[in-house]
């Protein structure tokens, strides 16, 4: 008995100490310092800065409705304010205490493990970081795959604006673009399903931080060029699905103070500040928003019009997709 304990300990140190250097072995061997980033985050005092509670200052019945119908057209609007009030009845208080679960009922590396899976199925040779506050996923950190590298120094950012419910959680995703040790990053929803190797869009100029890039936000379809003319698009066209940029710190400072007073989601204030003119101030910042084609991305109701790398499994009028797609750890994904 004695003898068996002494060989498991050992085994586990192995393991530790081989994971351990995998991970080395992922941040030797992106010597452009590039790396795709995800975040795993849950409700409560957790890991990172101090807790602020994020389901304050959320948009009630009224204020969703309004901005609902100025934001999008009349289809969106309604199927928006259908889900954000299904959202609200479901699972306020359960998202509210999650941080408390147990982390034996939970799952915490399900999704995460599926989006370094595909990463590694298309050899990809970029590492996946994972933003994290999420202590039970720490705690597995020497069974995640090779390819994951979680960062734990999370940032809780100071939020004024009213959001919607959902989209909470998704305000502190604006930290990512804090993690200067790396010189290009590329924001990857949990909802992505990715079917060939994307690692040459981290090719793209970048601007010394300036130029963002990301998703067209043609749920319909259309394949405007000028994603501008996108009314059923909250951001003007832009969506942070797929959003590759250049990690600078005044960028975050930048995006705390294009919150304004209603924000929606997180890539209204990433539009906004990536604009080309300064929110408040109203001078020119050199700042753009550049979109992905179609075909390096598209929602999964384009996907055979498309036919792209990257198909994005939004919940969106007439598209649900799924069990499979959505935000839950018992299904696998996070719902933008």
């Amino acid at each position: 008995m004695h003898r068996s304990l002494i060989v498991l300990a050992l085994l586990q140190t192995a393991s530790a100490l081989l994971h351990s250097h995998t991970q080395k072995k992922w941040r030797d061997e992106s010597k452009e310092n590039y790396a795709y980033v995800t975040m795993k985050f849950v409700y409560g005092k957790t890991l990172g800065t101090e807790w602020e509670a994020s389901m304050n200052n959320t948009l009630d019945d009224k204020q969703i409705e309004h901005e609902a119908n100025k934001l999008f057209d009349p289809e969106r609007a309604a199927h928006e304010i259908k889900k954000a009030r299904s959202f609200k009845a479901k699972t306020q208080m359960e998202l509210e205490n999650d941080g408390k679960v147990p982390c034996e009922k939970r799952d915490p590396m399900r999704q995460v493990a599926r989006l370094a899976g595909q990463l590694e199925g298309v050899g990809s040779k970029y590492p996946l970081i994972v933003y994290t506050n999420d202590e039970c996923l720490v705690r597995l950190k020497d069974s995640l795959p090779k390819n994951i590298i979680l960062e734990t120094n999370f940032k809780y950012l100071p939020r004024k604006c009213a959001m919607e419910g959902k989209n909470n959680m998704h305000f502190h995703k604006l930290g990512v673009f804090g993690l200067t040790q790396f010189k290009k990053l590329m924001w990857m929803d949990w909802d992505l399903q990715v079917k060939e190797n994307i690692d040459d869009l981290f090719d793209r100029d970048t601007n010394d931080g300036k130029t963002i890039y990301g998703q067209r936000d043609d749920w319909k379809c259309t394949g405007k060029k000028n994603v501008t003319q996108l009314w059923s698009s909250a951001s003007g066209g832009f969506c942070s699905g797929l959003m590759l940029f250049e990690p600078k710190k005044e960028t975050v400072d930048e995006l705390i103070a294009s919150q304004g007073k209603v924000c929606w989601g997180d890539q209204v204030v990433i539009s906004r500040a990536f604009s080309g003119k300064n929110f408040v101030t109203k001078e020119p910042t050199g700042k753009v928003w550049n979109v992905w084609d179609n075909e390096i991305i598209s929602f999964r109701g384009c996907q055979r019009k498309f036919k792209p790398k990257v198909v994005h499994h939004a919940d969106l009028p007439g598209n649900d997709p799924g069990p499979a797609w959505k935000f839950t750890e018992q299904s696998g994904s996070e719902e933008k």
